[in-house]
């Protein structure tokens, strides 16, 4: 049977646990459906942390009962790894990495808890750098992992895709370390901070580009694809107005020959006030 597969990061991300889907086959999906392992999402994702001695630790134990209905998943095709870190994380990046011996007991501890529980592999998640230390102990945390592992456990880190986000982080530097790079490619901020787009390949592209001109491999990027949607709050009924003008505008564009939207033909999220 020919294997298919699907190729973006965070496609897929059982209880927080998450791997490169480029490993997973379409039809393994429903299987994991069946499990009774929660979907990630903000209440429901589990993950790992490392507390203020560096010690890798179950961010709720609860979750453990769900690392190993996780890994119990793997096979010759489906690699199952663990998450640590995040958007909103509060677990101590900076000291960690600032010196080689706080990168070794970190270091130690993650690959007792790797085989404690029988995960393949490590997706750190850091949210982000703030300075040349972080930067400089980042790198070092990656090239440390790698000696460590050897090629027993794979590596990946999560990079941001804002060039501001992107300033202490040296992609080119970690690379050779990292089995994966999961670029989160999705809520791409304008200039002034706002979102333009929960998955907008134009600017996927764009901000792609400092890759590419570093040299790293396309094939160690996996785009991250977003699955959820935005809702929007319309403040005035000025606003809903210029909303159905504009939509009646585009269908005439179009060679559509309704003139005129109407309010069956929107979904209005939250409070908004429907034009009398």
């Amino acid at each position: 049977m020919r294997r298919t597969t699907v190729s973006t990061f965070l496609a897929l991300a059982v209880g927080g646990l998450a791997w490169p889907t480029s490993l997973l086959e379409t039809n393994s999906i429903p299987a994991l459906a069946k499990r009774d392992v929660p979907m990630c999402g903000p209440s429901t994702g589990v993950s790992c942390v490392f507390d203020s001695g560096f010690n890798v630790v179950p961010q709720d134990s609860a979750d453990v009962a769900l690392y190993t209905k996780f890994t119990a998943l793997k096979s010759s095709k489906l690699e199952t790894w663990i998450a640590i870190g995040g958007g909103g994380s509060t677990t101590p990046w900076s000291s960690m990495v600032a010196t080689s011996a706080n990168r070794a007991k970190f270091i130690t501890s993650l690959k007792a808890f790797l085989v404690k529980y029988g995960f393949q592999g490590v997706d750190l998640d850091w949210e982000v750098p703030l300075n040349t230390a972080d930067k400089v102990g980042y790198t070092s945390l990656a090239k440390e992992l790698r000696a460590s592992f050897g090629t027993t456990y794979k590596i990946s880190m999560a990079f941001p895709v804002d060039y501001g986000d992107m300033f202490y982080v040296d992609a080119k530097g970690m690379e050779p370390y990292l089995d994966w790079i999961g670029y989160m490619s999705y809520d791409i901020k304008n200039p002034d901070g706002t979102v333009a787009g929960h998955t907008d390949i134009v600017k996927v592209e764009d901000k792609a580009l400092p890759f590419w001109f570093s040299g790293i491999p396309p094939a160690k990027l996996n785009l991250g694809l977003a699955s959820y949607g935005h809702g929007y709050t319309l403040a005035t009924r000025m606003t809903l107005r210029a909303t159905r003008t504009l939509t009646s505008r585009m269908r005439l564009s179009a060679g559509q020959s309704k003139p005129m939207a109407t309010s069956s033909d929107m979904s209005i999220s939250g409070n908004a006030v429907p034009e009398a």
